[in-house]
């Protein structure tokens, strides 16, 4: 395994584990200013996915994503710090689907979530 496999099959475990610990209502619904957005309060978040722009299962790790590393970018501008959620998605995404069983493990999260 890589160094870089290394470090997703890291970051998607503590993904995992945030979802697993964290209260998460999800819903689909129309978004016109952005495909999704999310609200944290202690332990309890709240996104809501536009399908239409992106898909479940990114769009949700995105989400997550920002509150992971909500700490760490705090003083980024929100440019950077959106770019960053971007680039680190689609690595997460690439680790993820390379994989049957990280793929349905996030799939069944998804359809919990969102419902089918």
């Amino acid at each position: 395994m890589t160094p870089e496999n290394k470090e997703l099959k890291k970051l998607n475990r503590s993904l995992q584990r945030l979802v697993k610990t964290t209260n998460i209502t999800s819903k689909l619904k129309k978004l016109h200013d952005c495909s999704a957005e999310s609200l944290k309060i202690g332990c309890k978040m709240s996104t809501v996915l536009d399908q239409d722009q992106v898909g479940r299962i990114p769009g949700f790790i995105h989400e997550l994503l920002h509150w992971k590393y909500e700490k760490e970018t705090e003083t980024v501008p929100y440019t950077i710090h959106e770019e960053w959620m971007l680039a680190t998605e689609t690595q997460i995404m690439k680790f993820i689907s390379a994989d049957r069983r990280r793929l349905a493990w996030w799939r069944k999260v998804c359809r919990k979530q969102f419902g089918k």
